[in-house]
């Protein structure tokens, strides 16, 4: 395995917004978070119940996924993103509790069968090779691990105008397709058990609303419309053989 940040293996045609600042909600990132985690723990209880597991996120930012999985299980954790600013505040944010690469998501710099579970949360819409990522998560992840991808809704009436307002940057929710990346899982002769779940949250990590009063109002709102086409997200789940 190739040592951290020596992975600078960026194809010439991926891009990152180095300047697209967003500032974190942590309460509604920690509501988001919460509702993905019983989701993962509800396909795959090892990963609440064992401390020996090694975790990859893909696309990790500036860590803060990381720091909510680190809170929750003493496994191993490993990050990659392939914004060199975004690993460097992600080594700010998560010390020395995951070993931080950078790297690009479809040449992953790990060997083969390496962690027990691989775990993405939307960014596949912002790459046009989805199917070498979902090959490459594959690859990395050891017989009878998980892999994890949380990804949105182009159907959802809140989700498509969001991504219509910021066109330049979400313009890729309005062509992904769940069932294109589970068919990418099942291609890869390795998987089986593959999933498309709905999962529905108005707490969007990174904007303000809604007001702290109204957060069990809508974490209920949540709960119901968390059902097909009118999700704002799908989990898309795989076991690996």
């Amino acid at each position: 395995m190739k040592n951290e940040c020596d992975a600078n293996v960026l194809s010439g045609d991926k891009k990152y917004f180095e300047n697209f600042s967003k500032k974190l909600n942590p309460i509604n990132h920690l509501h988001n978070f919460e509702r993905r985690w019983r989701k993962i723990v509800e396909y795959f209880p090892d990963i609440a119940a064992k401390s020996d597991l090694k975790i990859l996120e893909l696309a990790a930012g500036e860590g803060y996924n990381a720091q909510l999985i680190h809170s929750k299980t003493a496994s191993d954790l490993y990050a990659v993103d392939y914004s060199f600013s975004a690993c460097v505040q992600a080594k700010k944010n998560l010390n020395d509790s995951a070993k931080i690469y950078k790297a690009d998501v479809t040449a992953l710099p790990f060997r083969d069968k390496s962690f027990d579970v691989v775990f993405g949360n939307a960014f596949l819409h912002h790459i046009d090779d989805q199917e070498n990522v979902i090959k490459e998560s594959v690859r990395v992840t050891k017989d009878q691990g998980c892999i994890f991808f949380f990804e949105p809704n182009r159907f959802n009436p809140i989700l498509f105008l969001f991504a219509l307002r910021h066109y330049s940057v979400e313009k890729g929710v309005f062509s992904l397709k769940p069932k294109l990346l589970a068919k990418y899982f099942r291609g890869t002769g390795r998987t089986y058990d593959v999933q498309i779940k709905p999962h529905t949250t108005f707490l969007f990590p990174y904007q303000k609303f809604p007001p702290q009063s109204l957060v069990p109002f809508f974490s209920t709102l949540e709960t119901l419309l968390d059902c097909p086409l009118i999700c704002t997200n799908y989990a898309i789940m795989a076991r690996c053989k």
